[in-house]
């Protein structure tokens, strides 16, 4: 059993502010994807996008990140990702889904595919990393 702890301050730049408590989020097991998508300056050589991948069963937490952290222009490509055949989500800031019911919004087929559109691959290195936690089934 692993606990998973998330902590989350929002606040409106001269405005209102809303904390939320530490949450915790208990989970049988865990796992930590981490690649890169273009040209990596450390060893020179283009580096694909990953094929599909699950994200297995019982999921309650799942925190996808990129290091495109800039709100992308019309003329560089976008990442995105989809699980199944849900709709395509622009990944343009860090996206954290927490507990099963946020968890469920993303439909029951938690096979996920990134993509970049255009579907070429940006001319900086790009590292994505997801992590996830579940129960066992």
């Amino acid at each position: 059993m692993a606990t998973i702890s998330v902590n989350l301050n929002v606040q409106v730049s001269g405005g209102p502010q809303i904390s939320i408590p530490p949450q915790k989020v208990e989970v049988e097991a865990y796992e930590k994807f981490e690649f890169g998508i273009g040209k990596d300056p450390k060893i020179k050589q283009d580096i694909p996008a990953p094929q599909p991948f699950s994200l297995g069963e019982g999921v309650s937490f799942l925190l996808i990140k990129s290091s495109l952290d800039e709100p992308p222009k019309s003329t560089t490509p976008k990442l995105t990702y989809k699980f199944g055949d849900g709709k395509e989500v622009l990944l343009d800031k860090p996206h954290l889904y927490v507990g099963i019911g946020s968890v469920s919004v993303l439909g029951e087929n938690l096979t996920m595919t990134l993509a970049f559109t255009p579907a070429e691959p940006p001319k900086d290195f790009v590292t994505i990393e997801i992590l996830v936690g579940r129960d066992i089934a």
